[in-house]
């Protein structure tokens, strides 16, 4: 899967409004700023629902994949055992004959003491490296999940958030009924750079989920998979 898991696009309409905000509350008038505000809570709370849908539907999508991949890592397990015991003639020549390589010749060739070990060398790595794939595709979609969690966690903090600067700025104070302008920008200032650092974080985070999707799908996941991820 190469599509993008979260649209930039989407992303960097989000923050937009909120350099919006920003922008309005140092020179609008009350009621430009407020009617903002209300749209933009509206705005968020939509997108919640929508990044929490598409967070599932990656779980189901990465769910699916492991299945494929996974299957596919087996089968080449199979093949891989059934080669090498074709050759070594414990299986008859037929045993592999489904396989991609199939095994050349009859096989049950004498084999001195250093040959086969070194036969019996190659085959083991190349059976710890199918099943070291096959256990990468597992702790990738572990941290799927838990990075769409961790997204869903991130959006419901933005929607609070910008609740939060909302009612601040519904609430008007006498001097601003007086002078018809916004005069405590600097807290709405504040509060709207939480909310962009909270924005931020979730662009990271989808981001995450994206490079953890790339892996899934890459021809050696285990070679994907860092410790400190």
């Amino acid at each position: 899967m190469r599509d993008r898991a979260f649209s930039r696009a989407a992303r960097a309409r989000m923050a937009l409004a909120l350099l919006t905000v920003l922008a309005l509350a140092a020179c609008g008038t009350p009621r430009q700023v407020r009617d903002l505000s209300t749209t933009q809570l509206a705005t968020l709370t939509a997108m919640e629902t929508a990044v929490g849908a598409q967070g599932q539907a990656l779980v189901r999508h990465a769910d699916q994949l492991r299945l494929q991949r996974k299957a596919r890592f087996e089968a080449e397990l199979a093949c891989a055992d059934a080669r090498f015991y074709v050759a070594a003639g414990v299986l008859s020549p037929a045993s592999d004959d489904h396989c991609d390589n199939p095994s050349d010749g009859p096989g049950g060739v004498a084999l001195d003491d250093e040959t086969a070990r070194f036969a019996i060398e190659q085959h083991n790595l190349g059976r710890a490296g199918i099943l070291a794939n096959i256990a990468a595709l597992d702790t990738l979609h572990a941290r799927i999940v838990a990075k769409s969690a961790e997204l869903d966690a991130l959006m419901d903090e933005v929607v609070a958030a910008q609740a939060l600067l909302n009612t601040h700025i519904q609430t008007p104070t006498a001097l601003e009924r007086i002078t018809g302008r916004i005069v405590d920008a600097d807290t709405i200032a504040a509060l709207t750079e939480r909310l962009a650092s909270i924005r931020a974080e979730a662009g990271s985070t989808a981001d995450d989920i994206q490079a953890l999707l790339d892996s899934m799908v890459a021809p050696n996941p285990a070679r994907e998979v860092t410790p400190d991820d």
